[in-house]
């Protein structure tokens, strides 16, 4: 029996033009995951070292990546949007400010690099591809910048622990567009020599960069191990699945284009004949007659491109699923990643919830150092809850909780107002329903349209016929 990819080679031949071949589809995954060597993967993971962790251009490296992915990749598009809705979904709460930090804050610059939601979202993605965030704020302007981890020079760190950065080196750009280089000690850093009552040196010995006086840095790290100088982007580790994913999405559907040029299948003695009849098979038209010797046989394929199933790689995409910390039937908008199962989809999410609420719990000590160095000493820093419950039952929770008096007024409106997601117009209370008396002497409730009033009652009242009852 002759093979069949010999009979595709002689149907290629002659259906496709010279200058185009259809590709070989013999890869194996294996095959597949060693050729990703090319991306990173293995040169960061063999600069990690036991102590240390990853080196400063090892993460500059990886995050130039990992930032085309999170524009371009779909599976990395939607893992930064759900941990954005799962962390900042629900806006984040500033409370107990001054009036001084709360005009910074407002500042529509401050705003925009921190304190927005724009923010949130700019500063999330940074978390998931550069791993760092660094914010930098100018005492003088009381101003905040967000720097990108590929404008930082180099670090200087505790001698004995190389986790506590002191100081970060940044390349900055004069009013003529120069570029130089300069030293910017942590707010912590600075705060500590103050208490100290030492100052800042100006340089460092045998260093051309100088010491910023008037500008202070705040890092937020992401999966930094004891005694790595340097956190790792959220979407490392689903680097590798991704594009494995990708891949074999490519590879399953070339092969259905390609199993779809084969409409035959012929059985020859020979090779002379099974060229022949490949010719013969082109030419003929729908309703010819195919005439066989014995031991030759002609036969339709049908349709084999149905029998290539895309679902097979979906462990693939719950490993990707899986470095992100997001439940796969939200990583992939389909139902079926959990074979259609509503209870596998809701008990995923549970320590998906648990986990970016120790997210969000970062991203508060983050923004709680820096309100404290803004002058608010008792401020603090809270996200509303994650899994909610319907406005419905939260709004019966607060008339619960303002009936047994546990709630003032102003505070119970306030909340049913967030809750319903109602435009606050007046400060003022509004007037207090009218509530009808009750008892026997109450005035009977007037008909209305959806009330009938009350019903006259007849003299068979509190008398049953006894249907239904037996003996």
């Amino acid at each position: 029996m002759t093979d069949i990819a010999e009979i595709s080679k002689a149907l290629s031949a002659l259906l496709v033009p010279q200058d185009q071949k259809i590709q070989q589809l013999q890869e194996s995954l294996a095959d597949k995951i060693a050729q990703l060597d090319a991306i990173g993967w293995k040169e960061i993971g063999s600069a990690f070292t036991e102590n240390d962790g990853p080196s400063l251009e090892d993460v500059q490296g990886v995050t130039e990546r990992l930032r085309e992915m999170a524009a371009s990749n779909p599976l990395h598009v939607r893992g930064s949007q759900l941990r954005f809705s799962y962390i900042f979904g629900e806006g984040v709460n500033f409370n107990s400010l001054k009036p001084g930090t709360k005009a910074i804050i407002d500042n529509p610059y401050n705003k925009e690099a921190l304190f927005s939601v724009t923010a949130f979202e700019n500063n999330n993605l940074a978390s998931f591809t550069d791993g760092n965030i660094i914010a930098v704020y100018d005492t003088d302007d009381k101003l905040f910048t967000v720097v990108p981890i590929n404008e930082i020079d180099g670090v200087r760190a505790d001698p004995n622990d190389d986790s506590k950065i002191r100081y970060i080196q940044r390349k900055r750009k004069d009013e003529e567009g120069k570029t130089f280089n300069e030293w910017v000690p942590l707010s912590r850093w600075k705060n500590m020599l103050t208490a100290q009552k030492k100052t800042l040196p100006t340089s460092f010995k045998n260093d051309e960069a100088k010491v910023n006086q008037t500008q202070v840095a705040y890092i937020k790290r992401s999966h930094a191990q004891t005694g790595w100088t340097w956190g790792v982007p959220d979407s490392l580790a689903a680097m590798v699945w991704s594009l494995a994913y990708s891949a074999y999405l490519q590879d399953n559907s070339k092969l259905v284009r390609a199993l779809s040029m084969i409409a035959w299948s012929l059985t020859k003695t020979t090779s002379e004949g099974v060229n022949a009849a490949a010719a013969q098979v082109v030419g003929a038209n729908i309703g010819g007659t195919a005439v066989n010797t014995t031991g030759n046989a002609i036969s339709s394929v049908g349709v084999p491109s149905a029998q290539v199933n895309m679902n097979n790689g979906q462990p693939l995409a719950a490993m990707v699923a899986t470095s992100f910390g997001v439940p796969v039937i939200a990583l992939l908008s389909s139902p079926g990643a959990t074979g259609g199962s509503y209870g596998a989809a809701t008990t995923l999410d549970v320590p998906t919830i648990k986990g970016m609420q120790a997210v969000q719990d970062g991203w508060g000590d983050f923004y709680t150092e820096i309100l404290h160095d803004l002058g608010s000493k008792d401020a603090t820093v809270t996200f509303p809850n994650i899994d909610g419950d319907p406005a419905y039952r939260e709004s019966q929770s607060i008339v619960t909780a303002h009936s047994f008096g546990l709630l003032h007024d102003d505070e119970a409106r306030d909340g049913v107002l967030s809750v319903l997601r109602v435009k606050k117009l007046h400060d003022n209370m509004p007037p207090k329903p009218i509530v009808p008396p009750t008892g026997s002497g109450a005035t009977p409730t007037p008909p209305s349209q959806g009330n009938s009033g009350p019903v006259p009652g007849g003299n068979d009242q509190s008398v049953t016929n006894h249907d239904g009852e037996t003996a």
